[in-house]
């Protein structure tokens, strides 16, 4: 049932083993033959995903391992890395919603649903402060598009936590407390990231938190209404 899953899990296997293996014989005398089987590596882990799991499952194993090529990738300067693990984490979002929000799936809170959203949304948030560190000054030809992957990363990751709040809000309460259990979850989210911006100076966190609050005063009107 999963010979392609395990096909690819075997091949990534393969190609690590033979990196490995020149590192230790050739050190550094073969780079570029070691880092094309790290990426072919990289590759079939990630084909294998899809193959045995399904939208939401492999979406969060995306969205980790897009994080963790650009941790890797901005410690060693690696631009194609942080590069594939941008697009990891936008991919793992659009995996997602291919499988789409299931409802009633397991516990309130406690599901595939949440944790596939909530892992999207940290490895977002994750990934544009990393690239946000760019170290380059503003004459560097990529610190543009860094900032831009920066910027894009945190809107997205944004995205998916008040959608996936809002989702589970409308999904497992009854009657009028919908918007109400939302409004809460708004609120302290809001609290939280004003929190990690004063322990971590994270601007972009309490910019954000001024428009939550703009866009909760607007959901209320519109409940009241």
């Amino acid at each position: 049932e999963y010979g392609l899953a395990w096909s690819a899990l075997v091949l990534a296997g393969f190609y690590t083993l033979t990196a490995l293996g020149l590192l230790r014989r050739q050190g550094e005398s073969l780079t570029l033959l070691i880092e094309s089987y790290k990426a072919l590596a990289v590759v079939f882990v990630t084909l294998a995903i899809p193959l045995a799991l399904d939208a939401r499952w492999t979406a969060g194993a995306w969205a980790l391992e897009g994080a963790a090529l650009i941790w890797i990738g901005m410690r060693q300067s690696h631009h194609l890395a942080n590069f594939a693990g941008t697009l990891l984490v936008l991919g793992a979002g659009l995996a997602f919603m291919d499988d789409g929000f299931v409802s009633r799936r397991g516990l309130a809170v406690l599901n595939g649903n949440v944790l596939g959203g909530l892992l999207v949304s940290l490895s977002a948030l994750f990934s544009s402060r990393q690239l946000r560190n760019f170290p380059g000054d503003s004459s560097h030809v990529l610190t543009p598009a860094y900032r831009l992957a920066s910027i894009g990363l945190f809107a997205w990751g944004i995205t998916w936590w008040v959608g996936t709040g809002l989702l589970e809000s409308l999904d497992r309460i009854e009657g009028d407390g919908k918007l109400h259990v939302f409004l809460i979850f708004m609120a302290a989210s809001t609290v939280l990231g004003l929190h990690i911006d004063r322990l971590r100076q994270w601007i972009e966190l309490r910019r954000a938190g001024l428009l939550l609050v703009l866009f909760m005063a607007l959901v209320g009107l519109w409940d009241f209404i």
